[in-house]
């Protein structure tokens, strides 16, 4: 096991609703802030990933681990750092999605930030809604078929 999977990473949960300034900033909710000093953005399905170092370490580590050709592999994590951004909030708690990975995300003048476990995700609203929908029937199936 590395040393990153040994390490207890922060944990992310609910959801908060946010403006995006025409600067593109955000406000990262306090709570949040106080798991970490710095968050790495990236793209992810339809929406900007947000991770403390740990965890995006981590990502990249799990992923990268589990492809034997070597080539793929750096090839893989090439593209993955390359295409982050490591971001601070600054002292009002904001921090500034670029214009690239707000375009590629489809992010516009408000957002969905969403608690994940051990990331933040970004979501345009009309997206998280429609995720939020295809998720609710999945799990209320999953669970009728549990019988809770």
């Amino acid at each position: 096991m590395s040393e990153i999977h040994s390490q207890t990473l922060p944990s992310f949960s609910g959801e908060k609703v946010h403006a995006l300034d025409e600067k593109k900033r955000i406000t990262v909710p306090a709570n949040w802030r106080k798991k970490s000093p710095t968050f790495f953005l990236h793209l992810g399905n339809g929406f900007v990933k947000m991770a403390p170092p740990e965890a995006f370490n981590a990502a990249a580590e799990s992923v990268a681990l589990r492809q034997q050709d070597l080539k793929l592999r750096r090839k893989f994590v090439r593209f993955f750092y390359s295409t982050a951004t490591e971001v601070t909030p600054d002292a009002q708690g904001r921090v500034v999605i670029p214009d690239e990975l707000c375009r590629r995300a489809g992010l516009g003048s408000e957002v969905v930030m969403a608690g994940t476990g051990e990331r933040i995700e970004i979501w345009p609203p009309a997206e998280w809604e429609k995720f939020q929908d295809e998720q609710r029937a999945e799990m209320n199936t999953m669970m009728e078929e549990s019988g809770e």
